[in-house]
Formats: C-alpha cells, sequence, structure tokens
C-alpha cells in the first residue's frame, strides 16, 4: 500500500468521525489506519528500552509521573536506537504524519474550533504566540503508560 493510499484511507476515516467537544475538541477514531499498515506498525513498536521516561525530557515537570515513556520517532537520538527496518518504517510514517494533505484535512475538520480559540485569545497570548501571523506544527510521538500511570 503507498504512502497516498494510507493518508487517503486516513483522511476517509476522520471525515466519517464527529467532533467531541468535551472537555475539549477532540476525536476518537477506531482504526484509522488501514489492517495491513496497522498490522505493520505493531510489528515496529519499540522496546520499552527504547523508550524515555517524560519527566527526564524536560517537556514536562521533573516530578512528573515516572510512568509515562515517550517515543519521539522525529527525534534522530530515539530512532538510532531502533534496528533498521523499525527506522524505515518510522520514517514511512513520518512521511504520512507530516504530510500537507493530512495536515489540510486535521485542520479543515477542526476549523471551527481553531477560528473560535484564535477569536478568544487574550492580548497576551496573542503576544505570545505571534498573533496574527500564527503558525502551526507537528508534534508526533509513541507514549507509553506503566500500569502505576494515572492522570492527576
Amino acid at each position: 500500500m503507498t504512502n497516498d493510499n494510507i493518508i487517503d484511507a486516513i483522511i476517509n476515516n476522520i471525515s466519517k468521525t464527529d467532533i467531541i467537544d468535551e472537555p475539549f475538541g477532540h476525536m476518537f477514531i477506531q482504526n484509522i489506519f488501514p489492517e495491513d499498515f496497522y498490522s505493520e506498525l505493531l510489528d515496529n513498536i519499540p522496546k520499552k528500552k527504547d523508550y524515555t521516561a517524560i519527566n527526564k525530557t524536560k517537556t514536562v515537570a521533573s516530578n512528573y509521573s515516572e510512568e509515562r515513556f515517550i517515543f519521539n520517532f522525529t527525534d534522530e537520538k530515539d530512532l538510532n536506537k531502533l534496528a533498521e527496518n523499525q527506522k524505515k518504517f518510522f520514517s514511512k510514517l513520518t512521511k504520512i504524519m507530516f504530510s500537507n494533505k493530512l495536515f489540510e484535512s486535521i485542520t479543515l475538520s477542526f476549523k471551527k474550533i481553531i477560528d473560535n480559540n484564535i477569536q478568544n485569545m487574550s492580548k497576551k497570548d496573542k503576544a505570545k504566540f505571534g498573533f496574527p501571523n500564527l503558525k502551526f506544527g507537528f508534534r508526533t510521538a509513541l507514549i507509553k503508560d506503566l500500569t502505576q500511570y494515572s492522570l492527576g
């Protein structure tokens, strides 16, 4: 299956899914990936030793739960922990997840929420985020929660 076929399947699944408003705008999409691609994803999931404790990444407070781990498949340091076949798979996944076509589909789905959030930004937030020249970006990672992890 080509990257374009996978992207089209993901977009199709997004288009059939309603936005859930509470506690914030989001979607819950079961079976978002085509079955064969999902099987390939499962075959390439990194081992626990390849993840980093999220509280050691400086993206959360140092006293954050020690039971949550992250694998940032766009970080060279994390990718270098993997076997070549896994690196190849995550390179493909990155191209899919960062495709302009997928980005445009997702932002279009959330357009009303994005527009509403921008309209209701405080002056402080507008200055912080460089309004009116807002830029959107991607952040993708695998998260592994161990049995003692819980939300606060």
